[in-house]
């Protein structure tokens, strides 16, 4: 919820709007991050899956400042690669996100482990 809020808040702030998502993308990875740790779930699934996302928010920036913001540099990146080959790249990179999404979102729904105690502390729910 916090990270829809403060990515929508700087969307509406004029040049800021390009980075809300790498704002979105900081916020996202600290939680993913923890939530992985906590189950456990396995290294490298947090760390291509976030791979993906970050370079999603990366051209999602650079998009939003050379065409929502007028920002000449980018403007002219986009032109230079070509519109249809940056569509189809965001195609690809959003096909590789859902693709992803489906072994996070088994790690996320899962239930953390009381026998192991997590690098930040044991499970509330296990203490009592």
């Amino acid at each position: 919820m916090a990270v829809c809020l403060g990515g929508l808040v700087l969307y509406f702030v004029p040049f800021l709007g390009g980075f809300s998502p790498l704002l979105m993308f900081g916020l996202l990875c600290s939680a993913s991050l923890r939530r992985l740790n906590d189950v456990p779930a396995p290294e490298w699934l947090g760390k291509v899956y976030l791979g993906v996302w970050g370079l999603n928010a990366l051209i999602l920036s650079i998009y939003l400042l050379g065409n929502v913001y007028d920002v000449d540099f980018f403007r002219g990146f986009i032109r230079g690669f070509g519109r249809h080959s940056f569509e189809n790249l965001m195609s690809g990179i959003g096909f590789l996100m859902f693709i992803g999404s489906i072994p996070f979102i088994y790690y996320s729904i899962k239930d953390s482990n009381p026998e192991i105690d997590p690098m930040h502390g044991p499970s509330p729910k296990y203490t009592l």
